[in-house]
């Protein structure tokens, strides 16, 4: 990935989001003021019971009421850091609440950058991580989350190609029987991105 491609990525996440149609039933219906109560007390004290109280008011679609939403993808800007963190110390609901957060996100670069955050979970939890994939695959293009892997890696074309190596064996460990399908899907997905071009590996910053 380039730095042009990484540009792409920030723009793709804006392009997710419109992938959705306008309106959808949801079995939860978002209240905001209630969403940033649950999510600051979360941040503060990431318990599994508060990532939990925070993923139950979590709706399952993207229903677009953009003026509020995009008050909420700044409150979420602001802690993606913390939530990172809290991501890759495998806090079980606070994974199932990053995958969930796409139905809310509706800016492009936060959105990419969660697709950063979730993909390096890969290594962390990579059945975990097929998992979540496949419960919130409607909200989610799995390139997107499996091949951004960040600002330090742009340029580097061969630091590139060991992480997509490194992911795909994280991936193969996984034995899970009911992931079969999805787990193939994404080896496919990362063995494409491979990058076997001499002149580009010529170029990398490595």
């Amino acid at each position: 990935m380039n730095r042009k491609e990484f540009i792409q990525n920030c723009i793709a996440g804006l392009a997710t989001i419109g992938l959705m149609p306008t309106k959808y039933f949801t079995d939860r219906i978002l209240d905001y003021d209630e969403f940033q109560n649950r999510w600051d007390l979360f941040i503060d004290t990431p318990t599994q019971e508060n990532a939990l109280y925070l993923y139950n008011i979590i709706p399952s679609y993207n229903f677009f009421e953009r003026e509020k939403q995009l008050r909420v993808t700044s409150r979420i800007d602001c802690d993606l850091h913390t939530l990172d963190n809290y991501i890759q110390a495998n806090n079980y609901y606070a994974v199932k609440a990053s995958f969930g957060l796409y139905a809310i996100i509706v800016n492009g670069s936060v959105c990419s950058s969660l697709n950063i955050i979730n993909g390096k979970y890969l290594h962390v939890n990579p059945e975990n991580f097929l998992n979540e994939l496949k419960n919130h695959r409607h909200l989610i293009r799995f390139s997107k989350i499996l091949g951004n892997y960040g600002l330090d890696f742009v340029d580097r074309f061969k630091a590139q190609n060991v992480e997509t190596k490194k992911r795909i064996i994280s991936l193969e460990s996984v034995s899970n029987e009911r992931l079969a399908l999805i787990q193939s899907e994404c080896i496919a997905i990362l063995k494409e991105k491979i990058i076997t071009n001499p002149a580009i590996l010529r170029q990398s910053i490595d």
